[in-house]
């Protein structure tokens, strides 16, 4: 588990790659493969995003808007701040559950 100023450096991290975020996805996360200190971060387009989870954690029947990869230490993403937030509280907090 990360400590404190892990934790900090990484959520400062994520923030930086959302730049200004709103609802306008213009302004989400830059599509393509960011390294946030040990953690991966790929965002995709929304088509892309489903499918590399899939892969990844098979969900029969679940559609995947973004996904935590212990395994790989990546979050997949798609363009959504949200979506990266929610991902990246996964990765911050294992036990964590929604």
């Amino acid at each position: 588990m990360a400590s404190r100023p892990t934790r900090a450096a990484i959520l400062g991290a994520a923030l930086l790659l959302a730049g200004c975020a709103s609802a306008d996805p213009r302004f989400g996360p830059r599509l393509g493969e960011h390294q946030i200190g040990p953690m991966r971060v790929v965002i995709l387009d929304d088509r892309r995003v489903d499918l590399a989870c899939q892969v990844r954690r098979p969900a029969p029947g679940q559609r995947y808007e973004g996904c935590w990869v212990p395994s790989e230490r990546t979050i997949i993403s798609r363009n959504d701040i949200g979506v990266l937030l929610h991902e990246l509280k996964h990765a911050l907090d294992p036990e964590w559950t929604h």
